[in-house]
């Protein structure tokens, strides 16, 4: 973008256009020539889009009359920059878009007449204008203040977890390495700590801003070489040394090769920055990309001390709950019972592949919303058991009608599952034939409203010897095939609801068997990526290896 233009500057620059026109009284038109003259200004990109050219204007004013006082400068010309200056008051600076904008807002001037000599509309001019301000608004916004939105209550309220706060003020209160990583899963409030932290500043540190770089408006419109450089820098330069900390969510887009250079180019621009200790930093990522992309980059790493950020238990999200449902309740005009926050806890863990406290806030958010559309002002157990099943994508009616197609145990389970009452897993029965099997799975997916891919098909015979489970559950870091999981694995963290049938089911004891027990007894194992596999949501069939075997045993 061009340089900053003064008032001053202008007249300057006018003046020195005044020569190639030799005219003794300025109007506007000279000053639309002046603005067209800087090579990168918003008038010299925005005409030479529409084919008009400095020389354009040039010839225009030449063969042009004026009836001019004798006066240095215009009325007109006077109105203009008056407008452009009230227009940028706030500001230091008066930018050249600003002179532009003054101008084509004129309701008629020598520079716009000009114009329509070129069939241009001084609208059309506008409306590329306000296109272009919109942008530049949305890049002066690379840095959201979240000190004060912290200050005008536009935050949840912050509750507990006044372990990781305190360790996060002692590593920004550091001389050196005073930066944060924060790695957890994602919903586990990591974005929710660093909220808490601005609350607690306002209390302890006033002078204290805490800032989130929005990386994705920081790389928008970046594509010329050197525009992501000036503009990050830019950024850096305006918070270093000063009271306060930049806090980057999802860090790992700097490095992650989805940006391509671009990506590389953030990452090595922050680290002398980091390293110097003239900015304080919290990043904030997920375990996985953490040690997919961060941890890799040792110079990056090394400058971050890290806090593990884990999903609070049950208990500490009712509090967690409790100390927040005022804000929905006052929103949605309904009332939660301690009774329903329970419920939407209890509801809220059949998402096995979100996390405490981020579905359990979804779900009460939601519930709210849906008594009052319901025109109820108090939240109840329906209305939390409704919802998770519509999230899970099961329609209660329709299941429990398809339920009648099942055998009676088979049933029973479900229905125990419907009400949220299930087992670790959703049944686990042995001895069907294939016959049946086909008539289960068939009227199993009816009812769950799930198709093929949601079944997973896992032979006995395969898995005889322990190091064949590694195409199960996937294979220890540093192996071959680490980073692409195993079979079982990938399917439950895949799908919120699916099927594992279990062929040639044998009674001899195997590996196999010992991880089905740890199922049936916790209802979650983990794989060798460390991921916790939750089989609430899971149907476990078994046929047995001998085809005489048939019927249902629980």
């Amino acid at each position: 973008m061009v340089d900053d233009i003064l008032y001053n500057d202008i007249i300057h620059l006018m003046d020195a256009t005044k020569t190639e026109v030799q005219y003794t009284c300025l109007g506007t038109e000279i000053l639309l020539l002046a603005l067209v003259s800087i090579p990168d200004s918003m008038t010299h990109l925005i005409l030479q889009e529409l084919k008009v050219s400095k020389e354009n204007i040039l010839d225009a004013i030449h063969h042009s009359y004026f009836l001019r006082k004798d006066a240095p400068y215009t009325s007109r010309l006077k109105e203009v920059i008056a407008r452009a200056q009230k227009l940028e008051s706030e500001k230091e600076y008066v930018y050249d878009e600003a002179y532009l904008y003054s101008l084509l807002s004129s309701e008629d001037n020598a520079a716009i007449n000009i114009l329509r000599g070129f069939e241009i509309e001084g609208r059309i001019i506008l409306d590329e204008l306000n296109n272009a301000l919109d942008y530049l608004s949305q890049e002066s916004n690379l840095l959201i203040n979240m000190t004060k939105l912290a200050k005008e209550g536009k935050n949840n309220p912050f509750i507990g977890r006044k372990d990781y706060l305190e360790r996060m003020d002692r590593i920004l209160s550091k001389k050196q390495k005073n930066n944060c990583m924060l790695i957890g899963l994602a919903g586990v409030g990591k974005s929710g700590l660093v909220e808490g932290l601005c609350e607690q500043y306002l209390k302890t540190k006033p002078e204290v801003t805490i800032y989130r770089m929005d990386l994705g408006a920081v790389l928008a419109g970046t594509r010329y070489r050197g525009d992501l450089e000036e503009r990050l820098l830019d950024v850096l330069e305006e918070i270093k040394d000063q009271n306060c900390i930049l806090f980057i969510d999802e860090i790992h887009n700097i490095l992650s090769t989805g940006y391509a250079e671009s990506s590389m180019d953030i990452a090595n621009l922050l680290k002398p920055y980091l390293a110097r200790s003239s900015l304080k930093c919290i990043g904030a990522t997920t375990t996985e990309e953490y040690y997919k992309y961060i941890d890799k980059d040792k110079a990056l790493s090394r400058r971050f001390q890290n806090i593990y950020v884990h999903e609070p238990k049950e208990e500490e999200c009712f509090e967690i709950l409790r100390g927040i449902k005022k804000e929905y309740e006052v929103f949605h005009h309904v009332h939660y019972s301690n009774k329903v926050l329970r419920d939407i806890i209890h509801a809220s863990s059949y998402l096995i592949h979100r996390h405490f406290p981020d579905k359990a806030i979804d779900l009460l958010d939601e519930s709210g919303l849906y008594a009052t559309r319901h025109h109820q002002k108090e939240v109840n157990h329906f209305h939390v058991h409704t919802l998770i099943l519509e999230m899970l994508g099961i329609n209660r009616s329709k299941a429990q009608k398809k339920l009648t197609y099942l055998p009676k145990t088979i049933q029973t389970s479900i229905e125990e599952y419907l009400n949220l009452k299930s087992k670790p897993y959703i049944l686990y029965h042995v001895c069907i034939n294939q016959e049946q099997k086909e008539h289960i799975i068939k009227s199993l997916k009816e009812v769950f409203q799930i198709n093929e891919e949601h079944i997973l098909e896992v032979d006995f015979h395969d898995f005889t010897d322990p190091h064949h489970l590694s195409t199960l559950l996937g294979t220890s870091p540093g192996y071959v095939g680490y980073d692409n999981g195993g079979t079982l694995s990938n399917h439950i963290l895949k799908h919120d609801i699916s099927i594992v049938v279990f062929k040639n089911y044998m009674e001899e004891e195997t590996i196999l068997h010992k991880i089905l027990k740890q199922i049936q007894i916790e209802g979650k194992i983990k794989d060798f990526q460390g991921n916790d596999l939750d089989f609430k949501n899971t149907c476990l069939l078994f046929l047995p290896e001998k085809k005489e075997k048939i019927g249902f045993v629980s």
